[in-house]
């Protein structure tokens, strides 16, 4: 992973050579893009997040436990807690791992940055 002010300096440059108008939103949504995945990564490091994070894991536990095992549960009890899991699921992978969010970031602007060239 290559140094993210390096990389932000990288698309203001590339930003500012473009002519097109579309191209130079394309690049603006990319380093909003990077921005949002900086604070993210930040915010995922905070000891609160990281807190609820493992308190997350642990009820997705429980919710596959019971899905596995109560056999009296409704369909619509089911659905429910399939929802429920989908989202603890969803906010996990919003702050579980400060390090991915980057990378991901980062390859996804590369390529996105190569193809325009």
């Amino acid at each position: 992973m290559t140094d993210v002010s390096k990389l932000l300096k990288k698309i203001q440059a590339y930003k500012s050579e473009l002519t097109w108008e579309s191209d130079q939103r394309s690049v603006s949504i990319w380093e909003s893009e990077v921005k949002g995945a900086i604070i993210r990564a930040e915010i995922a490091k905070m000891d609160g997040i990281k807190d609820l994070v493992s308190q997350l894991k642990d009820k997705i536990v429980k919710c596959n436990f019971v899905l596995q095992n109560d056999k009296a549960l409704t369909i619509e009890e089911r659905d429910k807690l399939f929802v429920r899991k989908e989202e603890q699921m969803w906010l996990i992978s919003f702050f579980d791992d400060p390090i991915k969010i980057l990378a991901e970031a980062e390859a996804k602007v590369l390529k996105d940055l190569s193809s325009i060239k």
